[in-house]
């Protein structure tokens, strides 16, 4: 277990990361659309930019608060925006949109 006083940096990267799993989800719900999601197809490439760009953009987001910028490359950072993206309700969310299949809040009524 490890342990950190960067409060700031920490609340940063717990909500940050929720941003970048609905990014992970979007990417198997355009496997999903496509009628590719049989487990033979993976945009590995698409999934790798995400979570390089993500471990940026963290670090950025946590230096812009104030935060330690150690903490985004830790378990905080990258540690939880890993297990994050593996499940979870945001992942859901994201593969649900760019399958196509819409929130009952966002239907319209007839």
């Amino acid at each position: 277990m490890w342990t950190s006083t960067d409060l700031v940096g920490c609340e940063v990267c717990a909500a940050v990361k929720n941003c970048y799993a609905f990014g992970g989800g979007f990417m198997d719900g355009l496997l999903d659309k496509e009628g590719k999601s049989d487990g033979r197809y993976r945009r590995y490439n698409y999934g790798a930019a995400l979570f390089g760009q993500a471990t940026l953009e963290l670090g950025q987001w946590v230096e812009l608060l104030g935060g330690e910028p150690e903490t985004p490359r830790g378990l905080p950072g990258v540690g939880d925006m890993f297990v994050t993206t593996m499940g979870g309700r945001n992942v859901k969310a994201g593969r649900l949109v760019a399958s196509g299949i819409p929130s009952p809040r966002c239907r319209t009524r007839r």
